[in-house]
């Protein structure tokens, strides 16, 4: 079974007996079909009581996660259950600075996350039919952020700046060039 609780997935499984049982595999996914390990439980070899085994992800993506586990004996044999989907989701983040705005050659960005929000993740520009203008890629980290965008190239107007790649849904915001 499993359940979110505080933006974690707490996930729970009961064996009855073990048999020569090695080790647990807990294994994600964000659409049934790609899997990664996420976790590894060590087993109880040989026992006839009765074992509840916990295990926290504590990074799921917003929305929906897949959660399989796969059971592995001592002489490399094992067995994948059927998967659960738990649902986790994250308030989108919208307390974040953009200064000064409006704005001429550097603009300044202060964001405040309850987590890393992923490897590739990039800062979008995109004018107000839709195109993406200017690309820069960035690291955002659990804490305090600052970042810094040079948008002295881009001809005076509106826009908008979106976060992509993120594993936390952060709210577009509003920019002025002059």
């Amino acid at each position: 079974t499993g359940k979110c609780e505080n933006t974690f997935t707490e996930l729970e499984f009961v064996v009855a007996s073990q048999v020569n049982n090695d080790y647990f595999t807990i294994e994600r996914s964000v659409d049934g079909n790609e899997w990664s390990e996420i976790g590894l439980i060590e087993g109880e070899g040989n026992t006839s009581t009765q074992m509840t085994y916990k295990w926290i992800d504590v990074n799921p993506t917003n929305g929906e996660n897949y959660y399989r586990l796969t059971q592995t004996d001592y002489d490399g044999t094992s067995e994948t259950f059927a998967p659960i989907a738990v649902r986790c989701e994250t308030l989108p983040v919208d307390g974040y600075s953009v200064y000064p705005n409006p704005a001429n050659g550097l603009l300044n960005i202060d964001i405040d996350l309850d987590s890393y929000q992923g490897d590739e993740v990039s800062i979008d520009i995109i004018d107000i039919n839709g195109k993406v203008i200017q690309s820069q890629e960035i690291q955002l980290n659990r804490g305090f952020n600052h970042l810094e965008l040079n948008i002295n190239p881009l001809p005076n107007g509106i826009y908008m700046i979106n976060f992509v790649g993120t594993k936390d849904y952060i709210k577009q915001s509003r920019l002025v060039k002059q």
